[in-house]
């Protein structure tokens, strides 16, 4: 004679977590409850990268909390990051910092063409492992679109324009310590 057992519960796994904290009890709780909150936050009008991208904060928030969590927290959580990422970006824009999500698509040169080679190299060569400045690299040397560096990073759009102007400020710093002078935009 077989049992037939039933898989828990969403409230037993959420019980589970909130008793242990073990992480056999966390990926049984993602494993289960991840697809629905991100289906939740898309709900809400998110697109489906961005819903990811909340639903991984959310994730990470619930690792690092003690107190009891349920569904409806995660979803608070995930809203919440997704709310601050959107007013950063509308911040960027509004200021001026951020080219992409203004509509100028095209690729800004980081110092004026007349300006040494060797000193963009250098910097290049001094941040060869930083991501940013890959990033700020693939878009302004070799004419990647935001888009591509996502896909490339396996990040969001958003993520990838962050990551190419923070590159482009490194770079920019780098290079006026070497005496250049970047461009003016």
């Amino acid at each position: 004679m077989t049992m037939n057992t039933q898989p828990p519960s969403d409230d037993e796994l959420f019980r589970d977590w909130n008793e242990t904290h073990s992480i056999k009890a966390f990926e049984r709780l993602y494993r289960r409850v991840h697809p629905r909150l991100v289906r939740c936050l898309q709900s809400k009008g998110w697109a489906s990268p961005d819903a990811e991208d909340g639903a991984h904060d959310a994730w990470l928030k619930t690792w690092l909390r003690k107190e009891p969590i349920n569904f409806a927290w995660l979803v608070i959580v995930g809203r919440n990051f997704l709310i601050s990422a959107k007013r950063k970006r509308r911040e960027q824009r509004d200021d001026g910092l951020d080219p992409i999500a203004s509509g100028d698509s095209r690729p800004e040169p980081i110092v004026m063409q007349k300006e040494s080679d060797t000193g963009v190299r250098d910097c290049k060569h001094q941040h060869a492992a930083d991501r940013d400045v890959a990033a700020c690299v693939d878009r302004h040397e070799y004419g990647l679109s935001i888009p591509e560096i996502a896909h490339k990073n396996g990040c969001t759009t958003d993520a990838a324009s962050c990551m190419v102007l923070r590159g482009k400020k490194k770079l920019r710093t780098c290079l006026e310590g070497k005496g250049h002078h970047a461009a003016e935009h």
